[in-house]
């Protein structure tokens, strides 16, 4: 007798564990957050089992542009029960190098006044795009006044590969 209600107990785990499915794998933008179930998906459990029981883990695969795979492993009581594969694609244009606008030259006759301006440029909601900046400053001792020499380096991320300058 204790055998056979042993085996229905366990026949019952077991059940949940099946009835758990994983929602289909999916590709979505970049733009979009690849750990909201609104947007990927939820997973489907039996009544018995509450949605707060179930828990994810994301192993994501992204380039610097979030652009790759991201794998979610759905576990229920720590044991994982299914998975799901996150495809993230850039529909938008690529980045645009020549909507870069560097800043003018400009004379300022009170130091106080001068303020650095930045440089701008128009780009998509998943592009990585950063700036450095090098400033070198040369007096003039006899006229009272310097001269700055900013160089301003504009880098994509998303294709900039340190191997290949």
């Amino acid at each position: 007798m204790k055998n056979a209600i042993l085996f229905a107990i366990l026949l019952i785990a077991f059940n949940c564990y099946t009835q758990i499915s994983c929602p289909d794998n999916i590709t979505i933008n970049c733009d979009q957050d690849y750990t909201d179930s609104a947007i990927t998906g939820a997973v489907i459990l039996p009544d018995s089992i509450d949605q707060e029981a179930v828990t994810v883990v994301y192993t994501p695969d992204l380039d610097a542009c979030s652009v790759g795979t991201v794998e979610a492993n759905f576990y229920f009581e720590e044991v994982l029960t299914c998975t799901q594969i996150i495809t993230i694609e850039n529909p938008f244009p690529p980045f645009d190098p020549t909507t870069i606008v560097v800043p003018n030259d400009t004379i300022y006759n009170d130091c106080a006044l001068w303020e650095a301006e930045l440089p701008t440029w128009t780009g998509g909601p998943c592009d990585f795009i950063g700036y450095t900046e090098d400033v070198d400053t040369f007096d003039f001792v006899n006229e009272s006044s310097f001269k700055l020499l900013r160089r301003i380096t504009v880098i994509d991320w998303c294709l900039y590969d340190a191997t290949d300058g």
